[in-house]
């Protein structure tokens, strides 16, 4: 008989707190962005970072040249490759205005997109 006194207990304070919960979201301010400022006029960054990835690399760079917004840098993080992905980066410099490739120091992901985020000159940074 003790345990469904306190398995009541129990319910009875998961619905309290569940309760509390949703009368705190319930007074939580709708957040409207301040979209007064043309995105347009922002410079954006746009950084891949790739490891062996020599089959998909030139696919990315041909869409990434068809992009209608021109004007943006492009930071490309070779993470360590050991297959021709340098290679196809290097040839493809020359098609755009504002590229850059750098070599990792560190290892992994987030280290490459950080290396890179730090080497950014934009407002706006988008990462794959």
């Amino acid at each position: 008989m003790i345990l469904v006194y306190i398995s009541l207990l129990i319910v009875l304070l998961y619905v309290v707190l569940i309760g509390s919960f949703l009368i705190g979201w319930s007074r939580m301010k709708v957040f409207k962005p301040n979209i007064s400022t043309n995105l347009a006029t922002f410079r954006i960054t746009v950084i891949v970072a790739f490891k062996n990835e020599e089959l998909h690399l030139q696919e990315l760079i041909n869409a990434l040249k068809q992009q209608t917004f021109a004007d943006f840098e492009l930071i490309l993080v070779n993470d360590h490759s050991t297959d021709a992905s340098v290679s196809i980066v290097e040839s493809c410099i020359s098609d755009f205005k504002d590229i850059t490739l750098l070599h990792a120091t560190g290892f992994g992901k987030k280290n490459a997109l950080k290396e890179a985020i730090l080497q950014s000159k934009s407002e706006l940074i988008l990462t794959t």
